[in-house]
C-alpha cells in the first residue's frame, strides 16, 4: 500500500492485489463464445452481481468503450501503461472475472468448512485463485484445519 497516494490505482496497485498467475488462470473462451449477455452472465462464478454484469455488458456491447470511459470504470491509475501484452478489452474481462470470483467467494466464506468442499462449491473459479483468497482473507486455527474468514 502506498501512503502517499492521490488515486485508488496508486494507494493499491492492482498487480499487488491480483497476481499474473491468477490472470493467466482465467480462461475466458466460454464467455467470449456466450451468444448473449445472459448466456455470459451465467458462467461468472458470482452471476448476481449488478456491478460487475453492467460492466461486463458494457465490455461485450456492439460500440465498444472507449479509453476514458475504461479508466472511469476501473480507475487505477497508470495500469494503461503495465497491460501485460493483452488486448484491453480482454485484460478488462479477466479483471471482471476476478472481481466476481472474489464476490461470490465472499458470499459464500462466512460458512466454510474446508478447502474441498469449498472448491466444490465454487468450481468455475480456478484452483490457484481460490488458494490466492485463502492464504488472504482466511486463518485456520492451532487445533483444526477448518478456515475461518
Amino acid at each position: 500500500m502506498n501512503t502517499n497516494a492521490t488515486t485508488a490505482g496508486e494507494a493499491y496497485p492492482l498487480k499487488d492485489i491480483v497476481t499474473d498467475a491468477e490472470l493467466k488462470s482465467i480462461s475466458l473462451a466460454p464467455i467470449l463464445n456466450a451468444s448473449s449477455e445472459k448466456e455470459r452472465r451465467s458462467l461468472l462464478p458470482s452471476h448476481r452481481c449488478s456491478w460487475i454484469n453492467s460492466h461486463m455488458d458494457s465490455i461485450f456491447s456492439s460500440s465498444k468503450p472507449n479509453k476514458q470511459e475504461l479508466c472511469v470504470m476501473f480507475p487505477w491509475g497508470s495500469l494503461f501503461n503495465r497491460l501485460l501484452r493483452l488486448p484491453l478489452l480482454f485484460y478488462f474481462s479477466k479483471v471482471l472475472y476476478y472481481i466476481s470470483c472474489l464476490v461470490a467467494f465472499k458470499n459464500i466464506s462466512f460458512n466454510l468448512k474446508d478447502q474441498a468442499s469449498l472448491q466444490e462449491k465454487l468450481s468455475a473459479v480456478p484452483t490457484i485463485i481460490l488458494d490466492g483468497f485463502l492464504s488472504r482473507f482466511t486463518e485456520t486455527s492451532r487445533s483444526s484445519s477448518q478456515y475461518v474468514s
